[in-house]
């Protein structure tokens, strides 16, 4: 039992060190639902910009580090917008 308690309490940790960066998410998911689609594809398009201007490895973990909850909350967006359009094809 000590080795499923080591185990359970290993993910516990992840999860603590990972809450505020999902909490950060979801807030930046809220943003994105006012957004229209030019300002989405605009989005995008600076995401894209700004990876042209990246010369190294190193430089390429900072900046995707650095714009991964409004990536993630931008991907959802997205996926829910996917979504809504297949439902409404067979409503």
């Amino acid at each position: 039992m000590a080795f499923l308690s080591k185990f359970f309490d290993s993910n516990e940790k992840q999860v603590k060190k990972m809450l505020p960066l999902v909490e950060e998410i979801n807030r930046l998911e809220k943003d994105f639902e006012a957004l229209t689609e030019e300002q989405i594809k605009a989005k995008t398009e600076s995401f894209k910009d700004a990876l042209k201007d990246i010369k190294t490895p190193e430089e390429e973990k900072i900046y995707l580090d650095k714009i991964l909850p409004e990536a993630f909350a931008w991907l959802e967006k997205q996926a829910k917008g996917q979504l809504n359009n297949v439902i409404s094809m067979f409503s």
